[in-house]
């Protein structure tokens, strides 16, 4: 008996019911994509014609929403320039993909305060390009891709985000991607990055050189980032924290980078945490750089009671910072330990080619290995391990 019949029962040759059914694919009828306007609902898959507005893209999403009733399925996008003015929901279990890069969806200038994606439990988004531009009052914390679900998981995957800002402010942390757990204790939240970039930059000409506009490629707050081959670049001096940044208050924020180019402005990768809840670490196999030739330029640290393993990366920056910087909180012996080898540090006269000292505490690291340029020393704390450092 054959395994799967050519003609099953219920129909018969080209008419058959479709086992794989529902599919929801959205086409832009926007020149010079000119998708069909006629939009059909027919053996479990539907179109949704787009005028470019993204309305065709919101009624995909919502007749994919299981809990409103609707019939989970794929939403598929075909290429073409969506332009929103509304957070897209993606719905629990529901996978999102596009065309590549020629699926372009931006966010109407100035009209979203909020994310660009919203991304619920087990959903994931694949093979597209954003655009978004934060208007003048936005929310206080939020990515253009944004996980904030308590104990959930996502995953983009080949999606490209450019960002630029308009007003920036002390109270306007601004992510690419960024992963929240909003709860604190329910759980940890996973959002997981499989080849992503971030570009961002100012569109303001009047700003310049503002250390306050809280910019940040990739982000986690009491939650989890991890990023294999991924990359974010900077435009026109965005500073803020850096290009990726996990902190926590709760012991529940981890950040794991494989792999991947992160360029910065005056910060790179970033860890911190408080005295009671340990964030882990680990980023191998990463080039990160920070370009500010004037100030402190970090491409690589934390604070706060952070375990780090830091392998096989190649660092580089200058002015008047660290290529690493290790600064310890809480408890020396149990929170502030770590490895730092084999990694490969260009820096242009630092004040630091790294530094575990970090004030008063330090903590307990195996710094072994590494070959870095200038003729400053490392600085390491008391209970460090140091050996076979190369400087050249």
């Amino acid at each position: 008996m054959p395994l799967f019949l050519e003609n099953p029962p219920g129909g018969s040759g080209g008419s058959s019911q479709d086992r794989f059914a529902p599919k929801y694919v959205v086409g832009c009828t926007l020149a010079p994509y000119n998708d069909t306007a006629v939009a059909y609902n027919t053996g479990g898959f539907r179109y949704f014609p787009d005028t470019g507005n993204g309305a065709g893209i919101v009624a995909a999403l919502l007749a994919a929403d299981a809990s409103s009733g609707g019939l989970a399925g794929d939403v598929w996008i075909r290429p073409g320039l969506y332009t929103v003015s509304q957070t897209l929901v993606v719905p629990t279990g529901v996978v999102v993909r596009g065309s590549g890069a020629p699926t372009q969806i931006a966010s109407v200038n100035a009209t979203i305060a909020g994310p660009l994606f919203s991304l619920k439990n087990k959903s994931a988004l694949y093979s597209m390009s954003l655009a978004h531009n934060e208007p003048l009052v936005s929310a206080t914390q939020y990515g253009v891709v944004d996980l904030r679900v308590d104990a959930a998981t996502a995953l983009c995957e080949d999606v490209d985000v450019a960002t630029l800002w308009g007003t920036p402010s002390n109270t306007t942390l601004y992510g690419g991607f960024a992963s929240y757990n909003v709860g604190g204790v329910s759980g940890g939240t996973m959002l997981r990055c499989v080849r992503c970039s971030v570009s961002y930059g100012r569109n303001n000409a009047s700003i310049s050189f503002d250390y306050t506009t809280n910019l940040v490629g990739y982000r986690g707050r009491d939650a989890s980032i991890e990023l294999t081959d991924c990359s974010s670049q900077y435009l026109d001096f965005a500073r803020g924290y850096g290009v990726i940044l996990v902190n926590s208050n709760t012991g529940l924020g981890s950040l794991v980078v494989r792999g991947g180019t992160f360029n910065g402005y005056s910060g790179g990768i970033y860890a911190d945490s408080n005295a009671n809840a340990v964030t882990t670490m680990l980023v191998d196999g990463a080039k990160v750089s920070c370009a500010d030739p004037n100030n402190s330029s970090t491409c690589v640290g934390n604070i706060g009671a952070v375990r780090i393993t830091l392998s096989n990366c190649t660092l580089s920056g200058g002015g008047a910072g660290q290529a690493i910087y290790l600064d310890p909180g809480g408890s020396p012996i149990t929170d502030n330990k770590g490895s730092i080898v084999g990694n490969t540090i260009n820096v242009a006269n630092p004040t630091l080619a790294w530094n575990s000292l970090g004030g008063a505490l330090s903590g307990y690291h195996v710094i072994i290995g590494n070959t870095y340029t200038g003729t400053t020393p490392v600085v390491t704390g008391a209970n460090d391990e140091v050996a076979h450092n190369i400087n050249i």
